[in-house]
């Protein structure tokens, strides 16, 4: 499964993202999850399942410098 999302607006001081899911994972899928910042590519390492719909991870900090 390939999801894309292409604009998220998120504050300094709310930096915890939650992406709900139309369709579930499967505890064998691989995530990855990337920021596009002005052209710079941030890989977020710490990605954690809520449940089979709901991912959330934080904002790295070195993406508000």
């Amino acid at each position: 499964m390939n999801i894309n999302i292409y604009y998220i607006l998120i504050f300094q001081d709310q930096n915890k993202v939650i992406v709900l899911l139309n369709e579930p994972i499967e505890k064998e899928d691989k995530l990855r999850i990337t920021v596009d910042k002005n052209g710079e590519i941030l890989e977020v390492s710490s990605v954690k399942r809520r449940n089979p719909f709901t991912l959330y991870f934080q904002m790295p900090g070195k993406y508000w410098l």
